[in-house]
């Protein structure tokens, strides 16, 4: 049986070093699921770390909350409007680049660590 992947649920994640700070301090991260053609592209992304991180950000990346720039202003997630063609894939409201180029190398590489986890079934999931 064919086990469907919904493109529109999203879900939170907490970086590693978050989760050692008190619930109400952490930054929480909104995933997408990625467009089955995102996952095709980023495969032929590999080897060009700039793309592959800026697709997979850009269109898994929905948001965030409790998360400030250094002197403690919230600083929020902005989405471009409408559909963005982004190495070659369609994406509808990608993460603005303004949005992107605020995350540290770090925790982008958490996250992007962590959205493709998450769109990668394991044997588990496809027998459940």
């Amino acid at each position: 049986m064919v086990v469907a992947r919904s493109v529109k649920e999203v879900t939170d994640f907490v970086t590693s070093a978050d989760l050692k700070r008190p619930e109400g301090q952490r930054t929480k991260f909104h995933l997408r699921t990625l467009p089955t053609l995102a996952m095709v592209r980023i495969t032929e992304l590999v080897g060009d770390n700039t793309a592959l991180f800026e697709l997979v950000l850009r269109a898994a990346l929905d948001g965030w909350t409790n998360m400030a720039i250094s002197d403690g202003t919230p600083l929020a997630a902005v989405h471009d409007p409408g559909d963005h063609l982004i190495h070659g894939v369609t994406i509808t409201r990608p993460l603005s680049m303004e949005s992107l180029n605020a995350l540290d190398a770090e925790t982008a590489g958490e996250v992007i660590t962590e959205i493709m986890t998450r769109n990668s079934l394991t044997d588990d999931d496809v027998k459940n």
